[in-house]
This record gives C-alpha cells, structure tokens and sequence, in this order.
C-alpha cells in the first residue's frame, strides 16, 4: 500500500471510530450526564470491536480505567487483532488559541500505522435544555497502545 492509499485509509478509520464513539458519548451525557472512560476498536479486518466500558464503583479512578483499557488493546495490538483504538473520556482543557479550560468529550485515537491524535468535543451544560457542543478540535499525541515496548508507553 502507497502512502496516500494508507494516509486514506487512517483518515477513514479515524473517522468511522470517532463518529462512533462522540454518538455514543452524547448519547451517554444527555441520558446519564458525567460517564467513565468507554472504548472501542477497529479490528484488523475492519470491523467494530464491540465498546468496552468499566464502571469500577462510584469512587474509581478514571485514569486507572483508562490504563486498564491500554493494556488490553496493547495486548490484542501486539497479537495483530487491532489496527485502530478509541476511548472516549470527558476531560477539561485549554483549547488552542483559549485561555480557559473548557469541559470537552475526548476521544483518544491511535493507528496501528502510526498517527495518534486526541479529537475534542467542547461541551457546556444548560439550565433545562441540555446540552450545547461547539466546534471539535485536535491535538496530537503520543502514543499508548501500538508501541514496540509497553514500558515506554506514556
């Protein structure tokens, strides 16, 4: 495969992941409000991985979760079953060009071919009518789950 045939297609699986993931992540904050971390992935083959979630009590840590779902991609990673992840998380952040944090959906995405990127969802809840999403916006980052050597994962 070319660099544009593969460059193609990770845009593809990214977007096929993260129209996923921010649908089911509204669709959790308008029906339960705050959620913890849920995930899923793209199997080598293409299909969706069904979401993998973890509750953990009312008093878990959601980067403990997040860890937990990292170490189970990573292994299915290394047994060449994954070639994109997902996990959604509601985190707060300065958004580029902002100067306060802003509560946004995050959707933590990497490639079996290596982009890795955290696509944002800006969200505010209203008095009575719910609530209003802004404009997305991406960072990249680094990666977790397809690296060579898990010990050096950040």
């Amino acid at each position: 495969m070319d660099t544009e045939d593969a460059e193609r297609r990770i845009e593809a699986d990214f977007d096929r992941m993260l129209k996923s993931l921010l649908a089911l992540g509204r669709q959790r904050l308008r029906r339960r409000g705050p959620f913890f971390p849920f995930a899923g992935g793209l199997r080598a083959d293409g299909s969706l991985t069904p979401v993998v979630e973890e509750t953990g009590g009312a008093d878990a840590d959601p980067i403990a979760i997040i860890d937990r779902m990292v170490a189970g991609f990573h292994k299915e990673a290394v047994a060449g079953n994954l070639r994109a992840t997902g996990i959604c998380v509601a985190i707060r952040v300065v958004p580029p060009g902002g100067t306060r944090k802003a509560t946004t959906l995050c959707v933590q995405l990497e490639h079996v071919d290596g982009p890795c990127v955290d696509v944002h969802l800006p969200y505010r809840k209203r008095a009575l009518i719910g609530y209003k999403f802004g404009d997305t916006f991406a960072v990249h980052r680094i990666p977790r789950v397809f690296v060579e050597d898990k010990r050096r994962a950040g």
